[in-house]
């Protein structure tokens, strides 16, 4: 699936806007340092594919089940990292009795890299341990093809590094399973750490399952996006909202007042499409989707002053490099948030309706737009493709309060004055000396 940098950014899925935990950051419960560089490189292929998606979602139901937690230390782990990005030399490759007289001689005249070496060996032969055990007892059950394959794969690479993994007695034989490990061997280890990072990636998102995420249900055929109780991760008390849209169906107009929760409810249908390409568990109570083709949303569309390029010159283009995927035949799924904000009232009402109505006739492409233009919400309600839904406040005595929950229908709220008032913000404006 094709994601661009701004929707990364909108989404916030790497690095979030102000400083705190992104949802890359959010998400991750691994136990290792390198599991969590592979768990960002998941984050990172969203893919297409059904049959790929499928497999990572057998591994992570396996690993939600079993009773065995992640058996791999990251200390372990980084002792050999270190060790085979060490700069230490190695043993030449001579002759066995030369190749024993030049270890003598490193031990007296070089102590250090003898201690090296004993230490880097040491440390892979613990950390093959490790993983052997672990491996070991996730595979006793029936393992799904593709966790199967993982962790046969380990074995055998973990089998084949014994041999330079006995206990070395002598400066010789500890020089000579440093040489191996960091020569012709390195590759085997190199390979093994990876394949315990993509183990540790798994187990940590299979934690997911405990804290209300759950595994994706995926529909062949036509576009589709479906799913109960969406909420964001960032959000400490989540009120779960549900999404509906369909390719060809209708294309679904957001209203509302400032603060209801219009963007974060977008931002939890990006996010949580988004992770269901990857694989992932979503924050949801249920979700159902058609894998596609392009995810593209316009939450924060960005100026370039360098470029010469306005913030509705980027609104325009953004918008314009969806319709182009739409006409292409791609899948897309966008996310827009009040689109064409970046100019005149007059000028957005125009441009929005051309967008929606055009937008509205796509047939395996689905659409999510918030809007506060309720004139033109109110133009095309009777629209039989375009669903019109909201969220709605309460204004209680000096009191704002709002549901955060998603209803159908247009709405005509308008706080904007009181949120004035509430920050006195008119008797400010009122003491500035004429």
């Amino acid at each position: 699936m094709f994601v661009d940098a701004q929707t990364r950014r909108d989404l916030e899925l790497f690095d979030a806007r102000d400083g705190g935990p992104s949802v890359a950051t959010t998400l991750d419960h691994t136990r290792t340092e390198e599991g969590s560089r592979k768990l960002r490189e998941i984050l990172r292929g969203p893919t297409s594919s059904a049959a790929e998606i499928r497999i990572r979602h057998e591994a992570i139901r396996y690993l939600a089940g079993s009773e065995l937690s992640f058996g791999v230390r990251d200390d372990g782990v980084r002792r050999v990292r270190r060790y085979l990005e060490s700069r230490y030399t190695t043993l030449p490759r001579r002759w066995t009795v030369i190749s024993f007289a030049e270890a003598l001689w490193y031990a007296v005249r070089f102590p250090e890299v003898v201690r090296h070496a004993r230490r880097g060996v040491g440390a892979t032969r613990h950390f093959v341990a490790s993983f052997t055990g672990y491996a070991r007892g996730i595979a006793d059950g029936d393992l799904p093809r593709g966790l199967d394959d993982l962790v046969a794969e380990g074995l055998k690479v973990a089998g084949s590094l014994q041999s330079f993994l006995r206990p070395a007695r002598t400066a010789w034989a500890a020089l000579t399973y440093d040489r191996e490990l960091r020569g012709e061997a390195r590759a085997s280890v190199e390979r093994l750490l990876e394949i315990v990072a993509e183990l540790d990636a798994l187990s940590g998102v299979a934690r997911l399952l405990d804290e209300g995420f759950v595994l994706p249900r995926l529909d062949e055929g036509g576009s589709t996006l479906r799913g109960e109780g969406l909420w964001h991760p960032f959000v400490p008390e989540p009120v779960g909202n549900p999404v509906d849209l369909e390719g060809g169906d209708a294309l679904v107009v957001l209203t509302g007042p400032n603060m209801a929760g219009k963007t974060t409810y977008l931002k939890a249908v990006g996010v949580c499409l988004y992770l269901a390409h990857c694989g992932l568990p979503v924050p949801a109570r249920s979700f159902r989707f058609t894998p596609v083709d392009r995810l593209t949303t316009g939450l924060s569309p960005e100026d370039n002053l360098r470029q010469g390029v306005s913030y509705f010159l980027a609104e325009v283009r953004r918008v314009k490099n969806v319709v182009e995927a739409v006409a292409r035949g791609e899948r897309t799924v966008a996310i827009f948030d009040e689109v064409f904000r970046g100019t005149n009232v007059r000028d957005a009402l125009d441009a929005t309706r051309a967008v929606l109505l055009g937008c509205a006739r796509a047939k395996t492409s689905m659409f999510l737009f918030s809007s506060h233009l309720v004139e033109l919400a109110d133009e095309l309600a009777d629209h039989p493709r375009l669903r019109f839904c909201h969220f709605e406040g309460e204004l209680s005595g000096d009191r704002l309060r709002f549901s955060y929950r998603l209803r159908e229908g247009i709405s005509n709220q308008r706080f904007g004055m009181e949120l004035l008032r509430r920050e006195g913000l008119p008797d400010l404006l009122e003491s500035i000396p004429a």
